[in-house]
């Protein structure tokens, strides 16, 4: 299975990952570590696309709240049609959510809540370097909001998945889950450095 994240830096990334086993971060560190991971959780929602009777979820994925005009990113969200579309945040609130659209080619799409119920997330003023730490924030296999850190392992990569070729794609090392798709990726101190993609 392949990962991609899409880096948000002035411009669309679009980042990779690599298989590869979580790393826990040191002692020395862990309370600021703890405060970026608190950081980080704050702007990540779990999305859920109901059916007509708002019992069955078809679909989870993850999201991060861009600003604080109610905008978020995931990705691979299809039009859902006459499905119900809600988002939780970290304090288990529920939101309702609007599809506004979605880029064909990188598969990211914007989605709308009310302004002002979620937290905006800060954006990372550099692009990471090979070796610097990093965290996921995602909803894997449903589990909400849960916290992983890796590290940065190459930069500038090229992959060609479904029909379509990400290019400028950083490969890290934190595990990523169905579920996933969507989440953060910050640096060590809680900033946006990108929305994961699964294919």
């Amino acid at each position: 299975m392949r990962q991609l994240v899409i880096g948000i830096l002035g411009s669309l990334l679009f980042w990779f990952h690599a298989n590869a086993t979580e790393q826990s971060p040191s002692s020395a560190n862990d309370q600021g570590l703890k405060a970026s991971a608190a950081r980080a959780r704050s702007g990540v929602l779990k999305v859920e696309c109901l059916g007509q009777n708002g019992a069955n979820s078809s679909a989870i994925l993850s999201a991060v709240a861009i600003d604080d005009d109610g905008d978020l990113l995931t990705v691979g969200l299809g039009a859902p049609g006459d499905r119900r579309l809600c988002v939780w945040d970290c304090d288990g609130k529920r939101h309702d959510a609007q599809w506004v659209g979605a880029d064909e080619e990188s598969g990211l799409t914007l989605l709308k809540v009310k302004p002002g119920t979620v937290t905006a997330m800060p954006v990372a003023d550099s692009k990471p370097e090979v070796g610097s730490m990093v965290i996921v924030v995602g909803n894997p296999l449903g589990l909400s909001h849960s916290v992983s850190f890796g590290n940065i392992s190459g930069l500038d990569r090229t992959v060609n998945f479904s029909g379509s070729t990400g290019r400028r794609l950083i490969q890290f090392t934190a595990p990523i889950h169905p579920g996933d798709s969507g989440g953060l990726l910050a640096d060590s101190q809680g900033r946006m450095v990108g929305i994961i993609r699964t294919a």
